[in-house]
């Protein structure tokens, strides 16, 4: 269990000396630049939508069916009977059909959490199931709520905390984490472009440019951290001759960094360790998207499953800018953008889509993050990541210096 009082905040990653700008700098720029983002999305989101009507007009039950917004004199029962009426300044909801999706992201929530463990094992950490769950529900609450995927720095230090797992051990895991879930989403992207319509040639260009550029970005990540494992003598020695010029102690933390960061890539050349994880990746992303296409159905649009693993990864590629708190404006914009292809999307019925799915996935994941901080005796003051640094690790034999 953890024990923040006694062992102080989390922490992120580790530095040497006294930092350029203090934390409270550095929290104040990472939390400005995500409202920047937030605020510019939450205008291009909303622009072009009657929100207005969504909010400020009486709501109806009628059967398992929530109605709201200008209904334009029609009666909720004749709308609900055939939502095919439904005015374009209204919304239905069909509530029962909200249950699956909930369903769907606690299935996945224990899939995600799970597919670190044969990573870990790799290494050589034995990690307890209950630890997993624990520092995996706190740290997804986090990377969504949190600015600029701040929260990604969670589950490392939760895991050094309660498994001994080093800081940039874990952090090399996450980044191998991001590029494979980037590759699979973006190969159900490319899938999908041959199966989504057309008729809307600016929307569908910019969903083949973003999927062509996902494409290079993790792909070239994975090439990248691929030829830093197997080329890690060549990494050193330019290290020495660049770095080790300047400073022989922070030459030393550095190289401690990355003799850690190379531990967590390990697992790479295990093809049935990345085999499996893969699979499970896949699977993951497989029902995900299912539960985008439940949502469809919730909100009486029966544009097919391509349209819902749509949705699912024009949301994954978007998160490939700096995120806002709590994901908002973004996670609206790039959810309805591959609906656009199906026709007019300037509809309070599409927004409401997508406020619902945000709000729900939101929900989900924070109740999940604040059980387990209460089970842990954190709060989210302990969620830190301008704490105390990680001590280094023992200067590696591979790395020789000599006073500067």
């Amino acid at each position: 269990m953890l024990d923040s009082r006694r062992n102080g905040l989390l922490r992120c990653a580790p530095n040497s000396g006294e930092p350029f700008l203090s934390a409270t700098q550095r929290r104040s720029i990472r939390w400005f630049l995500g409202l920047v983002i937030g605020a510019l999305f939450v205008w291009l989101s909303l622009r072009k939508f009657p929100i207005g009507d969504a909010v400020s007009h009486a709501l109806h039950l009628v059967g398992a069916n929530l109605i709201g917004g200008d209904l334009h004199g029609l009666s909720p029962q004749a709308i609900a009977e055939n939502p095919g009426l439904l005015p374009k300044d209204a919304w239905m909801v069909h509530l029962p059909l909200i249950l699956p999706y909930l369903a769907i992201l606690v299935v996945i929530h224990f899939i995600r959490v799970w597919r670190w463990d044969p990573l870990l094992r790799r290494i050589g950490h034995n990690v307890p199931f209950r630890v997993l769950n624990e520092s995996g529900g706190i740290s997804f609450m986090a990377v969504f709520l949190m600015p600029v995927r701040l929260g990604e720095f969670v589950r490392p230090a939760l895991l050094k905390r309660q498994a001994g797992v080093r800081m940039s051990t874990s952090m090399a895991l996450v980044i191998l984490e991001r590029i494979i879930d980037g590759l699979v989403v973006t190969a159900f992207l490319f899938i999908l472009l041959w199966l989504l319509p057309e008729q809307n040639e600016v929307a569908y260009t910019r969903i083949y440019t973003g999927t062509v550029i996902s494409l290079l970005v993790f792909g070239g990540g994975l090439i990248t951290i691929v030829l830093a494992y197997l080329f890690q003598d060549a990494a050193h020695r330019l290290l020495q001759a660049t770095l080790g010029r300047i400073s022989t102690n922070l030459t030393r933390r550095v190289s401690g960094i990355l003799e850690r960061f190379y531990g967590g890539l390990a697992c790479i050349p295990d093809v049935r360790t990345m085999v499996l994880f893969c699979g499970v990746t896949v699977l993951y992303w497989g029902i995900n998207g299912l539960g985008y296409y439940a949502m469809l159905r919730a909100f009486h649009m029966d544009l097919g499953l391509a349209a819902g693993y749509a949705m699912m990864a024009a949301v994954v590629i978007g998160m490939m800018i700096p995120n806002p708190p709590g994901n908002v404006g973004t996670f609206w914009f790039f959810l309805l953008l591959p609906l656009s292809l199906y026709g007019d999307i300037a509809t309070t019925q599409h927004i409401m889509l997508a406020l619902f799915v945000w709000f729900v996935q939101m929900g989900q994941m924070t109740i999940f993050g604040l059980y387990f901080l209460g089970r842990a005796q954190l709060t989210l003051r302990d969620l830190d990541v301008d704490a105390e640094p990680e001590p280094p690790a023992p200067v590696t034999d591979r790395l020789v210096t000599t006073d500067a």
